[in-house]
């Protein structure tokens, strides 16, 4: 099917100059914030509890990184399926845990944030 915008039966073109000004905040930014807001989430830095209890070089060492790695996918497990059962929560958690790519970004995003 073929559109014609000039034919007789097409809808009025809006004026630019009467459309509605934008606001300040995007559509992304407004949702992420009501999803915070009614999940309760605070705004604190994910896993900064973790990267507080290791420093830099305790994250960089492969022998602690197991254990880095075991609590960090604990917490992120636990507050976004905490309505999940115990031993689903388990099987969710070995899985992200022993996946190589979420292992590595959870590293980097843990030094990042380790003092």
């Amino acid at each position: 099917m073929k559109i014609n915008p000039d034919s007789p039966n097409a809808p009025d073109r809006l004026d630019p100059a009467t459309a509605p000004a934008r606001t300040e905040k995007a559509f992304g930014d407004t949702l992420a914030a009501n999803v915070r807001q009614s999940a309760g989430l605070s705004d604190a830095k994910p896993l900064a509890g973790v990267a507080g209890a290791f420093s830099k070089a305790e994250v960089g060492d492969p022998a602690k990184a197991d254990s880095i790695v075991g609590r960090a996918v604990h917490e992120i497990v636990n507050r976004e399926f905490g309505k999940m059962c115990p031993p689903d929560r388990e099987l969710v958690a070995a899985w992200l845990g022993s996946d190589p790519i979420v292992r590595e970004a959870l590293l980097k995003h843990i030094t990042s944030l380790a003092s």
